[in-house]
C-alpha cells in the first residue's frame, strides 16, 4: 500500500489521568504502535496529545481506545485546520469563565 497518496490527519486530544512523565510516555508509546501513526506528542502539563496519522489506516476512535486501554481517559479536542473545541473539553477554569460571560 502506497501511503504517499493517503490523507494525513492532525488532531489534538485531551488526555486525563496522567500524573507523571512515565504516564505520558506510556500513552505516547501505546498510541505510536497503532498502524498509520506518523507522530505522537503528549504534553503532561496541558493534559493534551497531538497525533498525526494516515486517515485510512487508523481513526480517532482507535486512538482513544489505545489511550483508554492504557488506563487513561481521552477525547478528541479539535482538528488542526478547522475543527471545533467542545465546551466539555475546555479546562475547568476556562469553562467557568465562559459560563460567567454567558450569564451576564
Amino acid at each position: 500500500m502506497d501511503t504517499t497518496e493517503n490523507k494525513i490527519v492532525k488532531k489534538k486530544y485531551k488526555v486525563t489521568g496522567m500524573s507523571c512523565a512515565a504516564c505520558s510516555a506510556h500513552v505516547e508509546k501505546s498510541v505510536s504502535k497503532l498502524p498509520g501513526m506518523i507522530k505522537v506528542n503528549v504534553n503532561l502539563l496541558n493534559g493534551t496529545m497531538d497525533a498525526e496519522y494516515y486517515e485510512d489506516q487508523t481513526s480517532s476512535e482507535e486512538i482513544i481506545k489505545a489511550v483508554e486501554k492504557g488506563g487513561y481517559g481521552a477525547s478528541a479536542r479539535f482538528c488542526a485546520g478547522g475543527g471545533e473545541t467542545r465546551d466539555q473539553d475546555l479546562p475547568q477554569h476556562r469553562r467557568g469563565r465562559a459560563l460567567r460571560r454567558l450569564r451576564r
